[in-house]
């Protein structure tokens, strides 16, 4: 069996596309809280990354603590200790 030969580097693909996209961030960095919420609203402007996003939206991060105790998401109101109402 032959093997296709690559066109392109995918690993030096890669290296350029993150070298731009953080020379963006540094041209821009003032106007973001952080490189996540950067990376963030460049995909929402992406639309390449849109329709992505729209079939699998992102889920709400999960804490180290949530990792831990085994949860991606906080219990509900009547699971809590303290329930607020």
């Amino acid at each position: 069996m032959t093997t296709a030969t690559k066109t392109f580097d995918c690993v030096r693909m890669k290296d350029q596309i993150q070298a731009a996209m953080l020379a963006r961030y540094e041209r821009h960095k003032g106007q973001y809280t952080s490189f996540e919420a950067f990376v963030r609203a460049e995909g929402r402007r992406s639309a390449w990354v849109q329709p992505i996003n729209h079939k699998l939206p992102l889920r709400k991060r999960t804490t180290a603590r949530q990792s831990e105790l085994g949860c991606a998401s906080p219990p509900p109101p009547e699971h809590r200790i303290n329930p607020r109402t």
